[in-house]
């Protein structure tokens, strides 16, 4: 169901498309997810949920807070670029406003990167660490819309997942040092 939900982009299926592919009785995803939106926070939980083991990876190798922050950074708008689909749907207003797993995850992936914010900035209050992860936040999905659009590569700048991620890195990491 996951395969052919991020395939079909907004032309997305009804939950009894999903049950025949499934091959499951019509009822079954009703009875599961309770209606086409829950359906759609599922598979968006599911996209959270492997960007946060993307994440985590990056905590684990990195030990220098500002090199982490840039890092998490470049591994969020690697993974944004690299399966658009699932990342539009992970932002999808579409999607079930209480659904509290995804809520839950959401917060968890911004979490990662505010910590690494404390870390890198230790003398700053919360709320500016909070603010700057919004910043970079904003950064990262700026530069996500620009690649999508092709603006990025028309002003000069990096053609591919990899090296956008690089460039907003570094962006990030030589703000941080000001």
């Amino acid at each position: 169901a996951t395969v052919e939900i991020l395939e079909a982009g907004a032309e997305r299926p009804s939950l009894r498309e999903v049950a025949r592919a499934a091959g499951v009785s019509q009822a079954a995803p009703y009875h599961h997810f309770g209606s086409r939106s829950g359906l759609l926070a599922a598979v968006a939980t599911e996209g959270f949920v492997s960007l946060e083991e993307d994440l985590l990876e990056v905590i684990r190798r990195t030990n220098n807070a500002v090199r982490r922050v840039g890092k998490l950074t470049a591994t969020y708008v690697e993974f944004a670029l690299t399966h658009p689909q699932h990342y539009r749907l992970m932002f999808d207003p579409e999607l079930e406003p209480d659904d509290e797993e995804l809520e839950l995850i959401a917060r968890r992936v911004f979490g990662h990167l505010v910590g690494a914010l404390a870390d890198a900035l230790p003398d700053a209050e919360t709320k500016t660490v909070q603010a700057r992860a919004r910043q970079i936040f904003a950064l990262a999905h700026g530069s996500i819309a620009l690649a999508g659009s092709e603006a990025l590569a028309k002003l000069g700048g990096p053609d591919t997942p990899e090296g956008i991620a690089r460039e907003v890195a570094s962006a990030v990491t030589a703000l941080l040092a000001v």
